[in-house]
């Protein structure tokens, strides 16, 4: 049985003349990334996700928001690069796209925007981001304030015992980092919190934290090593974990 996205790698196999040049960036080692991602992230909530409405925070290319429509839900996601928006429409034209919905902006302040409206969301998605700001307390509250059932968060935490924030900078030229804060900026500050501090945080909003033990084959780890063993920083490790009302 093929894994969620493997997908990705049938659009571009032998004979396959027109792959569009965005997907051929999607190798084999990207998609078995994905895919064991999706098993940790997706599949544990697949059931609450169905007829859910989900709002996606970085959504990138829409690759989680298709995934999680894919799941029966319906999905708001938020993307601070048009460009990348863009790529979606190379998604299969299917049901579950046509239940995605993306939209170009800061995610915080598109945030204020849609709680200044009065929505509301059952399930929040944060799977990447969160180590890419240093505003995590206001993001914390701005997810809570969608009164949601499970909020998911897939993040770089510190290892520190202690609660606290590394904070460095990163480029905001490169699509996998920070978007620029002010005007022509080209470094941002970002923030990688211990995860006792994320659980001091998160247990001040009334939610509490369930972290999601990975399950990989030793042998199967080379395409996600960062949630074993951090590949350029001992201090850091990616966790999935899942906020749920206390």
């Amino acid at each position: 049985m093929p894994d969620f996205f493997d997908f990705l790698g049938q659009v571009q196999g032998p004979g396959v003349t027109d792959t569009p040049d965005y997907f051929r960036r999607y190798t084999p080692h990207n998609i078995r990334k994905m895919n064991w991602r999706y098993r940790h992230i997706v599949q544990p909530i697949k059931d609450e996700l169905d007829g859910a409405t989900v709002l996606d925070l970085g959504s990138h290319d829409g690759r989680w928001p298709y995934a999680l429509a894919a799941a029966g839900a319906t999905v708001t996601g938020i993307e601070g690069r048009g460009d990348l928006i863009e790529q979606f429409s190379r998604f299969p034209e299917d049901e579950a796209r046509s239940r995605v919905s993306l939209v170009e902006g800061d995610f915080i302040a598109e945030m204020d925007r849609l709680l200044a409206e009065g929505s509301r969301f059952d399930v929040v998605t944060c799977l990447g981001v969160f180590y890419h700001t240093i505003q995590h307390y206001r993001i914390l509250m701005q997810m809570v304030a969608f009164r949601p059932k499970i909020i998911v968060v897939d993040s770089v935490f510190h290892l520190a015992n202690r609660a606290m924030i590394g904070v460095a900078s990163e480029n905001t030229t490169s699509h996998l980092n920070s978007i620029a804060q002010t005007e022509g900026q080209t470094e941002a500050p970002i923030g990688r919190i211990s995860r006792s501090a994320f659980e001091l945080m998160v247990d001040t909003l009334g939610y509490r934290v369930e972290w999601n033990d990975w399950q990989v084959p030793e042998e199967e780890r080379t395409a996600v090593m960062s949630y074993f063993n951090h590949p350029r920083n001992k201090h850091l490790r990616r966790f999935t974990c899942f906020l749920r009302p206390a």
